[in-house]
């Protein structure tokens, strides 16, 4: 037993960073207990029928009341270890080797009898059995790591938000008030239309701030008082201005169906809750044509295009009519792995200092929550369309 114990350990050490501050101990894990177990069933009587079954990975299994095998504790040890899948398995490779050398070096005369194939053949399958039994493991354990880090991720953000909500109503405040008293100063024309918008910026903030505060209070809190309809043709007066603002130098923003969509029915929306989500969609695709600017050759013209739309959809089977506000860009687009992922929390392309991963997955929560739905249409090299489906009011 020892000296296979000893190839496990050494070669587990040979893994690299990952078991450079592990002992002797931690190195050899469950490695004696799952030989053990291995030997038990070398030494266990089995049938043709058993063999065959086995063979195809169709073991018997195990009793309710003893749930959990030394492979097991083994996959679940290594994920919380920091081991890669590539790595645990090749465990079990380096193993099935080390015992089959050991066995020709000790044993050469039972090599080539009918007997040791056999014992060869059932000691494989043993070892499959047990790698088997490990990747559920390590596989749920790695499944459960992941949700609990997203869940202390999001309790912080928690915190932080109800801080951030403090905070910025507070410097809000102030400036309400200075701009409210330039509004009655003495100005030049031109400058009124940059009040009547920063004046709506503010409202926006200060309708986030209220939002940021109710949700660590009750998640289930909306912002007291706002309306639970959206006027699409009058939102869309107020949300020209932040969104043209966000555009980096030489992109451009298109409308369709909104200036006088004035025969489009209301959406059962409030108006900040659209504006949080359909803000957070364009400032995503003008962070992605900038970039593909910033990447042009020298002395390049910026470009870039991105279209905002509204329609009606007539109700389908028992469904209601729908609006679908659409907002395309013509940027670099994604491929269909980070299309898929593109709207999860903490999921993000850009580098580490650059984004969050939480701006499209706002944007999905917050229609999902009132009822609507969030669609990804992306080509790598044509672009990216999101699709607000939102119910009617």
């Amino acid at each position: 037993m020892e000296p296979i114990l000893q190839e496990w350990e050494d070669f587990a050490r040979s893994l690299g960073a990952v078991t450079s501050t592990m002992d002797a101990t931690e190195l050899r894990d469950h490695a004696e207990l799952m030989l053990r177990a291995v030997a038990t069933d070398l030494e266990t009587a089995q049938s043709a029928a058993e063999q065959e079954a086995k063979g195809k990975g169709q073991a018997p299994p195990l009793p309710a009341h003893f749930p959990l095998t030394a492979a097991t504790s083994h996959g679940s040890t290594r994920a919380a270890e920091g081991f890669s899948l590539e790595q645990m398995v090749s465990e079990y490779r380096a193993l099935r080797a080390s015992v089959l050398r050991l066995w020709a070096r000790h044993a050469p005369a039972a090599v080539v009898g009918a007997d040791a194939y056999e014992q060869q053949i059932r000691f494989s399958e043993a070892i499959d059995q047990a790698l088997t039994d490990s990747i559920k493991a390590y596989s749920h354990a790695v499944d459960q790591l992941v949700v609990t880090k997203a869940r202390h991720r999001m309790a912080a953000l928690g915190t932080l938000a109800a801080g951030l909500g403090h905070d910025m109503a507070n410097v809000l405040f102030p400036m309400r008030t200075c701009l409210h008293g330039l509004t009655r100063l003495e100005m030049p024309e031109p400058a009124r239309p940059l009040l009547d918008a920063l004046d709506r910026s503010v409202d926006h903030l200060a309708g986030l701030c209220k939002g940021l505060r109710a949700r660590t209070i009750h998640p289930e809190a909306t912002n007291a008082g706002a309306p639970a309809t959206t006027v699409l043709h009058e939102w869309w007066i107020a949300a020209i201005s932040p969104f043209t603002w966000a555009l980096p130098r030489g992109v451009r923003l298109h409308h369709e169906g909104l200036g006088d969509a004035t025969d489009l029915p209301p959406v059962a929306m409030p108006a900040h809750a659209l504006m949080q989500a359909v803000f957070n969609i364009v400032q995503n695709a003008a962070q992605a044509l900038g970039k593909r600017n910033d990447a042009a050759p020298p002395g390049a013209r910026p470009s870039g295009n991105i279209w905002i739309a509204a329609r009606l959809v007539p109700a389908l089977g028992d469904g209601g009519a729908t609006i679908h506000l659409s907002v395309r860009d013509d940027g670099p687009g994604m491929d269909p792995g980070a299309a898929a992922r593109c709207t999860e929390a903490f999921y993000t392309t850009k580098p580490k200092d650059h984004g969050t991963g939480l701006g499209l997955f706002l944007a999905r929560t917050v229609v999902e929550r009132h009822g609507g739905k969030l669609l990804v249409d992306s080509t790598l090299g044509e672009g990216t369309t999101f699709t607000l489906v939102l119910p009617t009011a």
